[in-house]
């Protein structure tokens, strides 16, 4: 199977090498200019409207960045949810593949790669270092920061789940802060990559969750499926409420939790994940959680258990019942004896459950 975020092979090593040579002589901020215009400095990065024309940008949210090896990227912060080189960056503008990207690259640097001597890239403004780094995304304003600290001390999080999770703070095209939670699927060499994600606003912005066009391709927290002799899911309806399942579990051996993006949202063909598991739906209080509770059970081949927390749903159980009370409800359901079909996973090596992972999708696009 091929994943579309694998990239293509040039060639000889000599020929890769050249091309990422070609990459790191671009000056990405002038590249941007030529399609968006000038830019404005924003703490250690350049800010931009962003150059897609299915994006109407009107509060820049495109942004130019050095990356942790000093090497000038780019990314979409709002709907495109986009990032990369100077070579994807024309790939996905002009719609075209990566080889005639590199051919346009090496027009744009004015003649034959051979010959083009290395480019001085302009300086990226820096005003001030970055206060910290969450997965591969970085917080770098005391404003996003002290955001972030107040997400967190809401939802009962302490900081090291939100670098497990890989959360981190973006602008939305209104200029409203919000919470990033990506969704993260495996790719053919192992490696876990952002397919899509969702964005929590404050408490009275609209919509409360935002995200990308179309729907998740996967689950949220796949990843804690590779676990080692699993035994028992749950499933919860958000990234909230699986990571406040996911803290109320730490420890516990053989639990996976992962989370739906919407009581709507799941697919028939995510079963094979649970096939031979205890699998428990943690629903929220209301239709939209029975609807999801019908929607497992119907395409589910063992036994499902429904759960209500208390209150509306499990992120709010945690706030009033404190991580002890979610423990013990979680601990009460897992308790559940497996029936013979639930018996039968054999699963338990990582590359076993990447495998299945693999087979049982199709690879749709990533967000890099």
């Amino acid at each position: 199977m091929t994943m579309n975020n694998v990239p293509p092979t040039y060639g000889s090593t000599r020929d890769r090498s050249d091309i990422k040579d070609l990459i790191a002589s671009v000056d990405l901020v002038s590249l941007v200019e030529s399609r968006s215009g000038q830019g404005r400095a924003s703490g250690s990065s350049v800010l931009f409207s962003c150059p897609s024309p299915d994006h109407a940008d009107h509060h820049p949210s495109f942004s130019v960045y050095l990356d942790r090896q000093g090497r000038q990227r780019w990314k979409c912060q709002s709907q495109c949810g986009r990032s990369g080189d100077a070579l994807d960056l024309l790939e996905w503008l002009e719609s075209c593949s990566k080889s005639e990207a590199l051919r346009r690259l090496r027009e744009y640097c004015g003649k034959s790669w051979e010959a083009t001597p290395p480019v001085k890239k302009r300086e990226l403004p820096i005003e001030r270092p970055l206060l910290y780094r969450i997965g591969d995304c970085l917080v770098q304003s005391d404003e996003d920061k002290t955001y972030l600290d107040k997400y967190l001390a809401w939802r009962g999080w302490s900081v090291e789940i939100a670098q497990e999770f890989r959360l981190s703070v973006v602008t939305d095209h209104r200029g409203v802060r919000r919470i990033r939670h990506p969704y993260l699927a495996p790719s053919t060499n192992g490696d876990w990559v952002v397919t899509w994600y969702q964005d929590r606003g404050p408490m009275r912005s609209t919509p409360r969750w935002d995200s990308p066009k179309g729907s998740a391709s996967y689950p949220y927290n796949l990843r804690s499926l590779e676990r080692d002799n699993l035994r028992a899911v749950i499933v919860c309806e958000g990234p909230a409420d699986t990571i406040s399942a996911h803290l109320a579990l730490k420890g516990v051996s053989g639990v996976a939790c992962i989370g739906i993006a919407g009581a709507n949202a799941w697919k028939s063909q995510w079963s094979v994940l649970l096939e031979g598991l205890l699998v428990i739906v943690v629903m929220d209080n209301d239709e939209a959680g029975e609807r999801l509770v019908v929607s497992i059970k119907d395409s589910s081949p063992s036994g499902v258990i429904a759960l209500k927390p208390i209150g509306k749903d499990l992120s709010a159980m945690l706030l009033t019942h404190g991580v002890e009370g979610v423990k013990s409800l979680l601990l009460r359901a897992l308790d559940t004896p497996l029936s013979s079909a639930q018996s039968a996973r054999t699963l338990s090596k990582t590359h076993e459950v990447i495998a299945l992972l693999l087979a049982a999708f199709d690879g749709s696009e990533v967000l890099r």
